[in-house]
């Protein structure tokens, strides 16, 4: 007879095989992926008594009952897959997900010279107990986490809809930090990174920077579901000196340097954006290999080191990131870069860069500036020809319509640098454009773009256009109806031309009939007061952006609204972008905005960047 055992190991393997990813409709983020299917094999891999061990639900109340301190482990152990050899290799595979390479190195090392000892009670350590649990059914769309648990170790994740939505609560430890030829084992990055920076800090901001009272023994909140908050103290990055605030960064960057660069990039960016409520505190001796202790805290994340134990012979680390722990609360948006002027014309760079316009309205320079994979912000062009939509042709040309300066250019994208800049398109029928605004590829590499009308001068255009240009350099006039044409996009199929006028309603959609030519226009999608910028997903829904709503409107292939995207400022363009294509950025006011979608955004195929 079969055991219930067996019933429950039957019922599991029916699940998984119902769970293939050629079935979902979601498109799993590689981290997402490689997490899924070393979960799988992981468990396809246990005897039915070992997955009782190594799985629970996804509420199961030991989720959120974690520790790096010596105790009785849930889960199960490394120690436990001595005879199970497929286990075993995909648990260590399953250990190294969500980690760069030199976030993997530190945790084997962790490991490695984790002592071996047996504290009674069932308390044992040494290289093989770490434990791993899985909590919920692995799943490229559902939400499920895992977590590996040890001395010195606790790393847990979620995963929502086919991405790595929490990658916290996060520790890291060592102990001795110093071996016998007195280098640091692990985490010597972290001390040295604190040590610079120190450094560079003249009496009175070290003074400022330096915690009250005695220093902490411990890292704080160990085993809470929750940190708990607190008065920020400190000394704020944005007060810093150029100089002093880039060593700064460094002191943090030792967290998001463990991490896989799909996790980080966004993490580090996030926390440029919000340099101005970012403290640093410390306590201690200040002194190399001796008791120290720092913090850096933000409004949505914490990271504490603390060498306390051993007259400083012995590291703690957490990193915490609030209500995301656990994915408790999961945002919608996530400020990506701040302090702009007015952003505009995002366009995506693979694998791991955004550009965009930062626009003048007063004659001043305008810029075309990166987001790079470190969270920073370059400024790659200046002019008073003011860029503001930007996108790629299908040679990796970088294109942008100069709006104060009535032309369209182009530029060689190389390197992380903007070189060879080039007057494609200066004019029509000897007259200089209007205010050029936004443009889109088409297959053939034929150029759609929109002319709008702010402030015309003597001898511009005399209309408001849609215009297109052919591969062969003929351009000719499309639509000239419309006031204040501004928004552009392509259908997936390129058989539909979407225009979002800046006045009036609703956008409106075309029935493209030849290369250049249009008809049977209507009305697509409400948004009062006019839009801006749009965008299209792989499954042609199409995101138009309203100032006045604050939102990004998703309206379907029938221009039925679907679902509204609100942000704390009027948004002016979108594009996709990120890992596998599913992060929508969203320019708005002085900032940018990261907001994840299931959907990836449609990739055109006149359209090729490069970086």
């Amino acid at each position: 007879m079969c055991s219930g055992v067996c019933g429950l190991a039957v019922i599991w393997l029916a699940s998984v095989l119902d769970d293939v990813p050629e079935t979902s409709k979601v498109v799993m983020t590689p981290v997402a992926a490689e997490m899924r299917q070393h979960a799988l094999s992981f468990l396809q891999a246990l005897s039915d008594s070992q997955r009782l061990s190594a799985q629970k639900s996804l509420d199961d109340k030991s989720r959120m009952d974690w520790t790096f301190f010596p105790r009785v482990r849930n889960g199960l152990e490394l120690a436990d897959l001595r005879d199970n050899v497929a286990a075993f290799a995909s648990a260590k595979a399953l250990l190294n997900c969500g980690l760069s390479d030199s976030g993997a190195k530190i945790a084997a090392n962790i490991r490695r010279l984790d002592p071996r000892e047996d504290r009674g009670g069932g308390v044992r350590l040494g290289p093989d107990r770490y434990a791993i649990t899985i909590f919920g059914q692995p799943s490229s769309d559902a939400r499920w986490g895992w977590r590996v648990e040890g001395h010195h170790l606790t790393l847990n994740w979620t995963i929502d809809g086919g991405r790595v939505v929490s990658v916290t609560p996060m520790a890291f430890g060592i102990s001795p930090f110093v071996d016998q030829a007195g280098e640091p084992q692990a985490l010597g990055g972290d001390q040295q990174a604190y040590l610079d920076f120190l450094g560079t800090l003249d009496a009175k901001t070290r003074a400022t920077a330096k915690r009250d009272g005695p220093m902490p023994g411990e890292v704080p909140d160990v085993g809470k579901p929750r940190p708990t908050s607190g008065d920020r103290v400190g000394v704020r990055f944005s007060e810093l000196s150029e100089a002093t605030q880039a060593a700064a960064w460094k002191v943090l960057d030792t967290v998001y340097d463990r991490l896989d660069p799909e996790l980080a990039w966004m993490r580090r960016a996030s926390a440029r954006a919000q340099a101005e409520d970012i403290f640093f505190s410390w306590s201690g001796t200040g002194l190399a290999f001796r008791p120290n202790a720092y913090r850096i805290e933000g409004r949505d994340f914490t990271f504490d080191f603390v060498n306390a134990q051993d007259e400083g012979n012995h590291v703690h680390t957490l990193y915490r990131e609030g209500g995301r722990d656990f994915g408790q609360e999961v945002p919608s948006w996530t400020r990506v870069a701040s302090g702009q002027f007015f952003t505009e014309g995002p366009v995506w760079s693979p694998p791991s860069t955004l550009l965009f316009s930062d626009m003048r309205f007063d004659g001043s320079a305008g810029h075309i500036v990166s987001l790079n994979e470190s969270g920073k912000l370059q400024r790659l062009w200046s002019s008073p020809k003011v860029a503001n939509g930007l996108m790629f042709d299908g040679a990796g040309r970088l294109w942008a319509c100069l709006f104060g300066h009535g032309t369209l250019a182009s530029f060689a994208w190389q390197e992380g640098a903007l070189v060879d800049e080039r007057t494609e398109i200066s004019g029509y029928q000897g007259q200089r454009f209007l205010k050029t605004n936004d443009l889109v590829f088409d297959a053939s590499g034929g150029l759609w773009f929109t002319d709008p009308l702010f402030g015309r001068k003597a001898g511009e255009q005399p209309v408001m256009g849609v215009y297109y240009r052919r591969p062969t350099g003929t351009i000719s006039l499309v639509i000239e109806e419309l006031n204040r044409p501004n928004g552009i996009m392509l259908s997936p199929n390129e058989e539909t031309l979407y225009v979002l006028p800046s006045s009036g309603s609703s956008g409106f959609a075309y029935d493209i009939t030849a290369p250049g030519v249009v008809a049977n226009r209507r009305a697509f999608g409400q948004v009062p007061g006019g839009g801006d910028g749009m965008t299209v997903d792989a499954q042609g829904n199409v995101y138009l952006t309203s100032g006045r709503l604050r939102s990004v409107v998703v309206v379907n292939p029938a221009g039925v609204e679907i679902d509204r995207i609100g942000l704390p400022g009027g948004p002016s363009n979108v594009c996709f972008g990120g890992p596998a294509n599913r992060t929508l950025f969203v320019t708005a006011g002085d900032s940018v905005y990261a907001v994840p979608r299931e959907q990836p955004g449609w990739i055109f195929p006149g359209s090729r960047p490069e970086g």
